[in-house]
């Protein structure tokens, strides 16, 4: 039996007697079957602060400026043209 106050010993004993119950747990995540939809807010932007991080080598600066370009409200895009009267059929066959 463990020694009294020995408390790696008595670890060790419950998880031999009852391994059912004391075992090592891990949880495995496939990052390939991540679906974003279902994450959270929260979730989302602790993600976005990691890959930042690790893109930007931790550069406070670069992340920050990194993070407004994103989440900033892009300007709309105005396109100016002009339109051309198109022919008909019958201005072309005459």
């Amino acid at each position: 039996m463990a020694h009294a106050g020995n408390v790696t010993a008595a670890i060790f004993l419950l998880k031999g007697l009852r391994p059912e119950k004391y075992r090592e747990r891990y949880e495995h995540t496939n990052l390939m079957e991540w679906d974003p939809e279902k994450l959270t807010a929260t979730q989302l932007e602790k993600l976005m602060d990691a890959w930042l991080y690790k893109a930007y080598n931790g550069d406070a600066v670069a992340i920050a400026e990194a993070k407004r370009a994103l989440l900033e409200e892009p300007a709309p895009t105005v396109i100016e043209t002009t339109a051309e009267p198109v022919s008909t059929l019958e201005n072309i066959r005459s």
